[in-house]
């Protein structure tokens, strides 16, 4: 076992062993790169070749991670990675698309009043009709979706008799003090930071350029949580790797 994963440690330190596995550096980077997530996933759930032993079904998961974190075999980080695997191979855990233990976090760069911002969108899967599936706006977070007022203080207030004069004042609130309408609030009211931004969009106010990064979040492991991201580099340890993992 402690050879098999000495080994392994070489191969996610990005040593390239070029004479094992022949004399075609680019096409062996190619065959090991994770390209899709859906190839992430397979490879994860060992689907890719047979395996005689748990130790190489756990050295294989192991093998989906970012080399980049382990410093050497006693790492505290590659020794959690290798009791990850385990748990992994042990409960006999299978990702699907169709999980609904998993999501996307995806980092937006977009235009709100011309002006650049940023933001999270968490999206999952959910079925749409029979054999369908989609991704939905589970949330959104960032400080643009906060509307913290402008200004504060006690002169915030509907007037207790304004009731009496058909609430008068309203209009003035949500024409001359738009930036404090937040202050008018219930004191149990809850501002939710995904309704501002389905606001925002529809109003035209708020629209997406691009998404900057991306990752996935996997619970699907018993007792743990991981995330999944894109590293492009020239290397046999590239594509789609396990980043961070977190004991539950």
């Amino acid at each position: 076992m402690k050879r098999t994963l000495s080994l392994l440690l070489l191969i996610l330190c990005g040593i390239h062993y070029t004479t094992v596995l022949g004399n075609n550096p680019e096409q062996s980077i190619f065959d090991s790169r994770v390209g899709l997530v859906d190839e992430f996933m397979r490879r994860f759930n060992l689907e890719d070749s047979p395996y005689d032993s748990t130790e190489v079904a756990v050295s294989r998961i192991v093998n989906l991670f970012n080399a980049e974190n382990f410093t050497s075999e006693t790492d505290p980080l590659y020794t959690a990675a290798v009791e990850f695997a385990s748990a992994a191979v042990k409960s006999g855990t299978i990702l699907s698309y169709t999980d609904s233990l998993w999501y996307a976090k995806a980092q937006c760069i977009a235009r709100y009043k011309k002006e650049k911002v940023s933001f999270d969108l968490t999206l999952k899967v959910e079925p749409l009709g029979r054999d369908m599936y989609k991704w939905s706006i589970l949330k959104a977070s960032g400080d643009i979706f906060r509307l913290s007022p402008s200004a504060t203080g006690t002169g915030f207030r509907l007037m207790p008799d304004d009731h009496e004069v058909n609430f008068m004042s309203l209009h003035e609130i949500t024409s001359l003090q738009t930036s404090c309408i937040t202050n008018y609030a219930a004191s149990d009211v809850n501002i939710d930071p995904t309704t501002v931004f389905f606001t925002m969009v529809y109003d035209g106010q708020l629209e997406i350029d691009h998404v900057s990064s991306l990752e996935f979040i996997f619970c699907q492991v018993p007792g743990w949580r991981f995330t999944v991201r894109h590293f492009d580099r020239e290397s046999t340890n590239s594509g789609w790797l396990i980043d961070t993992i977190l004991k539950l």
